[in-house]
C-alpha cells in the first residue's frame, strides 16, 4: 500500500501502483479497466452472464465542466463496499492473475502475453452499447421509418397512434414505446458483425485433387503468441490419423466469420 513518499515514487518507477493491504487485494478497484484483452470464449460467457443476470452498466464520470469518457470498467459497481465485480464469477483471466504488488516483471510477462495473444475490447462498446440509444440515434431511426414506410398502415409506430390525430403527437406522448419500436428495427437492420477465428483442417490428397475431411475450431486459449500453430497442427492430425489411412495433412487457418447471435 503507498504509505511513504519513497514508495510512491518506486510504483511510479514500476508503472504500478501497490494497494495492497498486508498484501491482500482490498477490492478498491483502480486496476478495473474498460479496455482489457480477452479471448472470444470469455467474451461469450461474460455475453451470456450479463443476459442471464440481467447486469447493468455502472458509470463513473466525475463531476465536471464537459462531459469526459469513462475509462473505468463498466462492471464495477463502486456503491459497495465489497463484492465490487457484478461479473465476478466471468471476470477475464487477466483479472484474476493480476495484482498490483505482483513483482514488475511478471506484471509486464503477463501483459506481453495477454496483449500479444489476444485483442482488447472495449467492454461498455462490447457488451453495453447497444443497451441504450442516443437521443440522434432514435431521430435517425424514426427518419428511416418515415422514409421507408410512405403509408402508415405498415408503418412499425402506427401501433402507439391509436387514439392520436398524428405520428408527432403520439409520439411524444409514447416515449418509452417509441424506443423499444426503435431498438427493435436496429436490431433487424444491424450490420452483421464478424470476428476471426483458427480452425484446423485436415486435407486429403489423392494426388488429383485436396479436399478438406474434417475440421475443428481451435480454443484461443491454446493459441500461442506471434502465430505458433505447428504443435496444434500436429496434434490434430495425428488423432485423426490414428484409425485412419491415406495421405493426410494438416493446416491452420485464421479466418473472418459472422458473430454468433448472442
Amino acid at each position: 500500500m503507498v504509505t511513504t513518499i519513497q514508495k510512491a515514487f518506486q510504483d511510479m518507477k514500476n508503472g504500478v501502483y501497490d494497494f495492497t493491504e498486508n498484501g491482500k487485494c482490498i477490492g478498491c478497484g483502480k486496476c478495473c479497466s474498460n479496455y482489457l484483452p480477452m479471448s472470444s470464449k470469455e467474451i461469450k460467457e461474460i455475453h451470456r452472464y450479463i443476459k442471464k443476470h440481467h447486469i447493468k452498466q455502472q458509470k463513473h464520470n466525475v463531476p465536471t465542466a464537459k462531459p469526459m469518457f469513462d475509462m473505468t470498467c463498466p462492471f464495477l459497481d463502486e456503491s459497495k463496499d465489497c463484492e465490487k465485480c457484478t461479473i465476478y464469477p466471468v471476470r477475464p483471466q487477466i483479472c484474476r492473475d493480476f495484482k498490483c504488488d505482483n513483482p514488475r516483471k511478471k506484471i509486464w510477462a503477463d501483459k506481453r502475453k495477454y496483449h500479444g495473444r489476444y485483442e482488447v475490447v472495449d467492454m461498455r462498446k462490447e457488451f453495453l452499447m447497444s443497451e441504450e440509444l442516443t437521443a440522434k440515434e432514435v431521430l435517425e431511426v424514426i427518419g428511416d421509418i418515415c422514409e421507408v414506410h410512405k403509408g402508415c398502415r405498415a408503418c412499425p409506430l402506427n401501433e402507439i397512434r391509436v387514439g392520436y390525430d398524428n405520428c408527432h403527437l403520439a409520439i411524444s406522448k409514447n416515449p418509452k414505446q417509441v424506443i423499444e419500436i426503435c431498438k427493435k428495427r436496429k436490431a433487424d437492420h444491424a450490420q452483421i458483425e464478424t470476428e476471426w477465428v483458427h480452425v484446423c483442417r485436415i486435407i486429403r490428397d489423392t494426388g488429383h485433387k485436396k479436399e478438406c475431411v474434417y475440421e475443428e475450431e481451435i480454443d484461443e486459449d491454446e493459441i500461442l503468441p506471434f502465430g505458433l500453430y505447428d504443435s496444434i497442427a500436429e496434434k490434430v492430425l495425428k488423432e485423426y490419423c490414428k484409425s485412419r489411412k491415406g495421405n493426410f495433412f494438416a493446416t491452420v487457418e485464421r479466418l473472418c466469420r459472422p458473430k454468433e447471435v448472442r
